[in-house]
């Protein structure tokens, strides 16, 4: 769909209407798939979105007919485990945070009240500047930002266009390693890596909700690595997941009548007993309430360490 909203509803409108299709994995970010459930809903073509996190998604998104899923947890729990990890590891109490988001796309703005919220929780202050704001200064970083405990920077992931994601770029840049840089998943790419360079080690931290290095992660990670010969991102665990549950949903149907109601029947009632168990989160489940995931209860941080690796903050203390 080339991450823009307006192709991922032409796509979503030529599925729906193909009853053959009993279900989507997709799309990136909220807006996209946001936008093509004004396809799937109506048609009752049920949804598990990887890497769609945005809060209240069912409701803000007119899913009247309830056929939204995802396997990764929601905007609260990441900009929560943020802040938590700035005020309690980074000991920055009752922070001063400055905040770089785009007002004009849902999921940077999501996760900016998100995190304004989680903030102002811990007796902190958020100043915010819009990145998709017209004076907005590429060039030179706020005066606040000298005073400020942390960066928070917030921008989409390239929906449509990427502009704000340019502009987060200048902004690592212009920080050069000073300020700790709470970073959106938005920023989880290579691009960022290669473009920040050595500034961003030790000092960017994003909240994911899998990691290679998770204990429960490890020997997913191991028979990935053998059989694919490099790494898995935590888009692609996630995705994996969503069409893991979709195949356990398939292969229990019994004597049912195999459409999308049933599909759409069966992932709603999956719970602690009768859902699958992760092959990507060893001991974790995958099942969901009004559409979210139900065990992905916090998240780990990652940053990005000498050998230009993303890993875990901290360390994982795993028993085997």
């Amino acid at each position: 769909d080339l991450n823009q909203p307006e192709k991922a509803r032409e796509i979503a409108e030529q599925l729906a209407v193909q009853k053959d299709i009993l279900a989507v994995v997709g799309h990136y970010t909220s807006p996209n798939t946001c936008e093509a459930l004004k396809a799937y809903s109506p048609n009752s073509l049920p949804v598990i979105a990887p890497t769609s996190t945005m809060v209240n998604f069912r409701s803000r998104c007119g899913d009247s007919n309830q056929v939204f899923f995802r396997t990764v947890s929601s905007t609260s729990k990441e900009a929560f485990a943020l802040v938590r990890y700035l005020t309690d590891t980074l000991e920055k109490e009752q922070p001063t945070v400055v905040a770089f988001y785009n007002s004009q796309e849902l999921f940077s703005t999501d996760l900016f009240e998100q995190l304004r919220e989680n903030v102002e929780l811990e007796k902190g202050t958020v100043v915010a500047f819009d990145l998709s704001a017209a004076d907005f200064d590429r060039n030179q970083l706020p005066a606040e930002v000298a005073k400020a405990d942390a960066i928070a920077l917030l921008p989409d992931g390239g929906t449509g266009d990427r502009i704000a994601l340019a502009k987060a770029i200048d902004i690592i840049k212009l920080n050069n390693g000073d300020k700790p840089i709470l970073g959106a998943n938005t920023l989880y790419l290579q691009e960022v890596i290669n473009e920040g360079g050595p500034t961003l080690v030790n000092k960017i931290f994003m909240a994911v909700d899998w990691h290679q290095d998770m204990c429960e992660a490890k020997d997913f990670a191991a028979q990935i690595n053998e059989y694919w010969g490099g790494d898995l991102n935590r888009r692609a665990a996630l995705a994996y997941e969503a069409t893991q549950v979709l195949g356990f949903v398939l292969n229990t149907t019994a004597e049912a009548k195999v459409d999308r109601t049933y599909v759409q029947d069966r992932l709603a009632s999956l719970n602690a007993t009768q859902a699958p168990e992760s092959d990507a989160l060893e001991g974790v489940k995958i099942s969901f309430k009004d559409g979210n995931r139900v065990e992905i209860t916090t998240r780990e941080i990652v940053t990005l360490n000498e050998a230009g690796r993303l890993v875990l903050a901290t360390e994982a203390s795993c028993s085997n």
